[in-house]
C-alpha cells in the first residue's frame, strides 16, 4: 500500500469516527429526560409571567409548573401562591420579581435558594420531617431560613423582614457590612444598602408581636358548595371570617371595606361569562393568612321564554 493510500485511509477513518461520535451525542440528546419541575402555582388571581431559561415567556395559571432558572414577574393586582417541592411556600401580592435559583432535594435535607429583586411576599417553610434550608437573596440582604413563617418587603435600596413564627438570620449582601442578626418571632429588621443589618425591633401596631400563629377561619355561605348558576352579571357573595386580630379581607383580589370579625359579610362580585371561582382571602395583624377557593358560580344567560300570546 502506497503512502498516499495510507494517509487517505487514515483520514477516512477519522472522519468516520467523528461522524459516529456526533451521531452518538445526538442520540443521547434525543433520549435525555425533560427538565422536571421544582414547584407549581397553587393559587393565582391577576397576572403573572414566567420567563424561562430559553428566554420564552409563559403566562402563569393554576397548576403551572415552576422550574429552576425561572424568573417570575407579578403585577399590581396580582395575588398568587407558589409552592416548591422543598416545602417552601410563597404568597405574593402586588408587583414583584423573583427568580428560582436552586431547589435541591436530598435524603437528609432540602436546600432552596431564590432571589427577590423587589416586591412583598409572605414565606412559610415546612420542615417535611427533615432539615429544610431556604436562602433568600435581595439587592441588599441575605436571609437564611430554617423553618419559619415571615414576610419580606424588597425595594431598590432596602429590605425589611418581619418574623411571625420561628427565626431567621439576616445580613447585608455586601460582606463589608456582613454582621449577621438573628430575628425572632414578633420582631422586624431593616437592611439598607451600605449599612449593617439594623437591630431587630418589636412590631408596632402589629397585633401581639407574633404569639398568634393561628390563621383566620373563613366560612362561605354563598355560593353554595355544590355550585350555582345565575343569569345576572353580578352576584352577592356572603361569608364570615373569624379572627379576633383580623386585619383585612379580600374577594377575588378586591378588599372588602369595613370587614369585621364574626359578622356576616357581603361583597358584590362582577362575573365573567361561564364559571367563576370565588376566592376569599383573609389576613390578621400578625400576618397569618387563610384562603377559601372551593366555591364556583356560573354566569349563564337563560334562554328566552315562550312568546306571549
Amino acid at each position: 500500500m502506497s503512502k498516499t493510500t495510507t494517509i487517505i485511509t487514515v483520514l477516512l477513518f477519522i472522519c468516520s469516527l467523528q461522524f459516529r461520535l456526533q451521531a452518538a451525542k445526538e442520540k443521547v440528546k434525543s433520549i435525555e429526560k425533560p427538565v422536571t419541575s421544582c414547584g407549581e402555582v397553587k393559587f393565582i388571581m391577576g397576572r403573572m409571567e414566567i420567563k424561562k431559561k430559553d428566554k420564552s415567556v409563559q403566562k402563569a395559571a393554576l397548576k403551572t409548573k415552576i422550574q429552576e432558572g425561572d424568573i417570575l414577574k407579578t403585577y399590581k393586582n396580582t395575588s398568587c401562591m407558589l409552592e416548591l417541592t422543598s416545602g417552601a411556600r410563597f404568597h405574593i401580592k402586588g408587583e414583584g420579581v423573583m427568580s428560582i435559583d436552586k431547589v435541591l432535594l436530598q435524603d437528609q435535607e432540602n436546600n432552596s435558594k431564590v432571589k427577590v429583586l423587589f416586591g412583598s411576599m409572605k414565606v412559610k417553610l415546612e420542615k417535611l420531617g427533615k432539615k429544610n434550608f431556604l436562602d433568600i437573596e435581595t439587592p441588599t440582604a441575605v436571609v437564611g431560613v430554617r423553618g419559619t413563617y415571615f414576610e419580606t418587603q424588597v425595594q431598590e435600596e432596602l429590605t425589611r423582614v418581619k418574623v411571625f413564627s420561628g427565626l431567621i438570620i439576616v445580613r447585608n449582601i455586601n460582606e463589608k457590612y456582613g454582621v449577621s442578626k438573628e430575628v425572632k418571632a414578633g420582631f422586624s429588621c431593616l437592611i439598607e444598602e451600605g449599612q449593617e443589618a439594623g437591630e431587630p425591633i418589636f412590631f408596632t401596631g402589629e397585633g401581639d408581636g407574633g404569639d398568634d400563629t393561628t390563621a383566620p377561619i373563613i366560612t362561605v355561605f354563598r355560593p353554595a358548595s355544590f355550585g350555582e348558576i345565575t343569569p345576572s352579571e353580578e352576584y352577592d357573595v356572603m361569608f364570615m371570617v373569624n379572627d379576633s386580630n383580623l386585619d383585612s379581607v379580600y374577594v377575588n383580589g378586591e378588599q372588602v371595606p369595613d370587614a369585621a370579625s364574626n359578622a356576616i359579610l357581603h361583597y358584590t362580585l362582577k362575573l365573567y361569562p361561564g364559571k367563576n371561582t370565588v376566592y376569599v382571602e383573609a389576613w390578621d395583624k400578625n400576618g397569618n393568612y387563610a384562603i377559601n377557593s372551593d366555591r364556583v358560580i356560573e354566569w349563564k344567560a337563560m334562554p328566552p321564554g315562550p312568546p306571549e300570546r
